[in-house]
């Protein structure tokens, strides 16, 4: 750019003659493109982490829920052993029938003489 005659020290260090103002918009432009670039990367990325992360907590969300079923299972398979461990003999007998589903109640009682 020329130089402009008659212009306060400020404007005529703005447009100087040797093009440096130019030179300093090609860089700072070049410098704005990689920021840019990154900027795209990082947020690609973050949206990836996002995604996973979101994954991650489903999955853990999953397991706890199998994991509760579990524990709730074998609580109650403990408290059945616990009261059939109570049961007399006999009371046992009865209840091998009446869980094997191979007799009615009264057919049970019948096959003890009750």
């Amino acid at each position: 750019m020329k130089r402009l005659n008659g212009g306060s020290r400020s404007t005529q260090k703005f447009h100087a003659a040797d093009g440096s103002l130019e030179k300093q918009i090609v860089k700072n432009t070049g410098q704005l493109r990689h920021i840019s670039r990154f900027l795209l990367t990082a947020n690609a990325w973050n949206r990836a982490l996002v995604r996973a992360t979101e994954t991650l907590v489903r999955s853990i969300a999953h397991d706890t829920d199998r994991e509760s079923a579990r524990l709730t299972s074998r609580k109650q398979l403990g408290e059945l052993r616990t009261h059939y461990n109570l049961l007399t003999p006999r009371e046992r007998q009865v209840m091998t029938f009446v869980v094997k589903s191979l007799l009615a109640q009264k057919e049970v009682g019948k096959s003890f003489g009750c």
